[in-house]
Parts: C-alpha cells; sequence; structure tokens
C-alpha cells in the first residue's frame, strides 16, 4: 500500500502499472465491467476519446442551467421541512439533485430516478454482503441501460443520443456503450452525493464556517476542494498489479504485485499539508490534491461534480441561515460501511429556534462510522 503524495501521484500516472495482472485477458464477471476503469491503454485512451465527444465541455456548461433552479426549489423545500421536524439531507437533498441532473444529462425519461435509486442501493448491498450476486444484479441493470437507449428524451443533446450515434458509425460496441453508461449512471450519481453531503457536514461544523460562507460567497469554491481534500468520495484507488518489477521507495516490488493507493491518505501527507487533518481557508489555495485521480483515469465527470457541488452548497446557504446539525444523538451522521467509499449514510438537519451563531456546544453529538 502506497500513503504518501508524491508516491500516488506518481503511481497513478505510471505506465508500470496495469488495472490487470499480467497476462490476464479474462474478461470480467460481467460485460458492463469491462469499462473505462479497468481497462488500460490504448483501448483506455480510444474509449476516454469517444466519451469526451458524447460528454462535450460544452454539455456539462449547460448543466449549469439545469442544476442551480433544481438546487434552489430542493432548498427552499428542505428548509422549509424543517420547521417542525429533522430533515435528511442525503435523502432530501443530495440524492434527488444529484440523480435529477443525471437524468438530464443522460436523456432517461422524467420519473426514473427511484429506479436508479434501487439499482445503485442493490448493487452497494451486494458488494458488502455477497459479492456473487452483483453479476446477477448488473444483468438486470443492463436490460434497463438497453431500454433506456431506446426511449432518450432529448436525440440531439443526451450522452445517450451521442454514444447511439457513434455506436451506429462503429465507433464502439454495444456492450461497450453499455458499459459506458452503467459507469456513469452508478459512479456519477453517488460520487456527486458523497460530495455535497460531505461539503454540508463540514459548512455545518464547530468552525462557524456556514456563516463565514454566507457572508463571503467566495470562499465557497476553495472550501469545496478542502473539502475534497479531506473527505475524497473514494479512499483507494482502484487496485493496479505490476507490469514488471519495480522499485518504490526501498522496496522492490515483483511482477504481478497489487498495488494499492491511498487517496485519503496522501491528500493528508504531511510533508505537502502542513496541518493536514484540518480545513484551512486562506488567502492562499492548498496545493492540488488527488481526489479526481490523476494521469490516464483522472476523473471524466470532475468538472460536473465540481459544478454541481458548488451550486448545491450555494443555493442551502442562500435559503438556510439558520440551518443546524441535528442535536439528537441517535440522528448523529453515520458514514457508510466499508473500506472504500467516503460518504454519509444521512445527514439530519433542522432550523435553529435561536438565531445567534451556534456554539461548540450545539454540535457535540458524535459521528459514527459502522
Amino acid at each position: 500500500m502506497i500513503a504518501d503524495f508524491d508516491g500516488v501521484r506518481d503511481l497513478l500516472r505510471s505506465d508500470q502499472l496495469s488495472k490487470r495482472p499480467p497476462g490476464h485477458q479474462a474478461r470480467s464477471i460481467h460485460p458492463l465491467y469491462d469499462n473505462l476503469v479497468g481497462l488500460d491503454p490504448p483501448r483506455h485512451t480510444y474509449l476516454r476519446q469517444v466519451l469526451n465527444q458524447a460528454m462535450p465541455s460544452s454539455l456539462l456548461r449547460r448543466c449549469g442551467e439545469h442544476i442551480a433552479p433544481c438546487a434552489d426549489r430542493l432548498a427552499r423545500d428542505l428548509v422549509h421541512a424543517c420547521l417542525d421536524r429533522d430533515i435528511d439531507v442525503v435523502e432530501h437533498y443530495a440524492l434527488p439533485l444529484s440523480l435529477s441532473t443525471l437524468i438530464r444529462l443522460l436523456g432517461l425519461p422524467p420519473g426514473c430516478d427511484a429506479e436508479l435509486r434501487q439499482w445503485s442501493q442493490r448493487l452497494h448491498q451486494a458488494d458488502l454482503e455477497s459479492p456473487e450476486r452483483s453479476a446477477d444484479i448488473v444483468g438486470e441493470l443492463q436490460d434497463f441501460i438497453r431500454q433506456a437507449r431506446h426511449r432518450t428524451v432529448a436525440p440531439q443533446t443526451s450522452i445517450i443520443a451521442r454514444l447511439q450515434r457513434l455506436n451506429s458509425r462503429q465507433a464502439l460496441s454495444p456492450d461497450e456503450c453499455d458499459a459506458m453508461l452503467f459507469l456513469l449512471t452508478m459512479a456519477g450519481h453517488e460520487t456527486s452525493v458523497h460530495l455535497i453531503t460531505s461539503l454540508i457536514w463540514r459548512a455545518l461544523t464547530p468552525s462557524h464556517t456556514w456563516h463565514r460562507l454566507r457572508q463571503d460567497p467566495k470562499q465557497i469554491l476553495p472550501f469545496a476542494e478542502e473539502v475534497l481534500r479531506l473527505e475524497p468520495p473514494l479512499e483507494f484507488a482502484t487496485p493496479r498489479f505490476t507490469l514488471a518489477p519495480i522499485t518504490i521507495g526501498q522496496t522492490i516490488l515483483p511482477e504481478g504485485a497489487a498495488v494499492f493507493l491511498g487517496i485519503a491518505a496522501a491528500n493528508r501527507d504531511t510533508t505537502r499539508f502542513p496541518r493536514p487533518d484540518r480545513l484551512v481557508l486562506t488567502s492562499t489555495p492548498r496545493p492540488s490534491h488527488l481526489s479526481f485521480g490523476s494521469g490516464h483515469h483522472t476523473c471524466p465527470g470532475a468538472t460536473l461534480a465540481r459544478l454541481q457541488a458548488h451550486l448545491a452548497l450555494e443555493a442551502l446557504l442562500r435559503h438556510g441561515q439558520h440551518l443546524a446539525l441535528s442535536p439528537a444523538p441517535h440522528l448523529c451522521p453515520r458514514w457508510m460501511p466499508g473500506m472504500n467509499e467516503r460518504g454519509l449514510q444521512h445527514l439530519f438537519v433542522h432550523r435553529r429556534d435561536d438565531f445567534s451563531v451556534p456554539t461548540r456546544a450545539a454540535y457535540s453529538a458524535p459521528v459514527l462510522r459502522p
């Protein structure tokens, strides 16, 4: 396992590592898993170029025109609902906003968010409890994806429509098209949900950050980057394997050795980040982090995730002047189980009756991790 910043960054960019062991030519347990995450150049390079054509920066920028009013509506609804009860930010804000953006971007029919949510929950549960069930669940999901490809509601501009046109020109096979949509569907919205929720949680902690961000919205961007550093949606990169013997530090790894890269640990490397465990907002930005990866496998949705998280926090700050974490001990924030995903299962908030700046005592409830 590699945990220092320079080591993780260099190995993320290294051509000496592969996503599969040397000589391993077998396909994954299901064709949908043969996507960008598990491929190496040159096939990865080609498919990444195809995805860039299907998801150009102009399309992502236009997404902001949908995200902003959607976040505004959800923020108003959440704050209103907080008047008489505690409300879960994940369930009532981060998740519906992320799914709405995904549906709009892909060109899926409105109203299929419940289906997407169900697929995500079933896969996550299977990965934790019985991985052998994953292939069956993914097979059912492929049927849904194939049906979705034929009922896109934005035939000219959606990602599905763009991939369909590329598929018709034989730029990628039907299985590759499905695998790309699977990656965008499952990985895309979960990463955004984790990031949005972590931003809100960090902003509502004892440092009075919520009120500082309301007073100076220009701090939202550097704040979001600090939260990304401290709470990366994925704590580890997907495993790599050495293609030949390599030396890392003073250790020689043989061919075929598994290498695990600790993103979360690298983001708190004391040689790169002074006071690495503290969220620091200063006029001088922190050095860049590795939360979206580096090299060939840099997250293709990083621009969209940042845009969505920024607009989500901005809208809730605007409407939630007196928002606070729920003081109920049984509603304290809980992290998702497992080693890889870094995200809150629930984040309950309420509206404070007094309008004073919250004190440290108001946030004494623990944050639990199963």
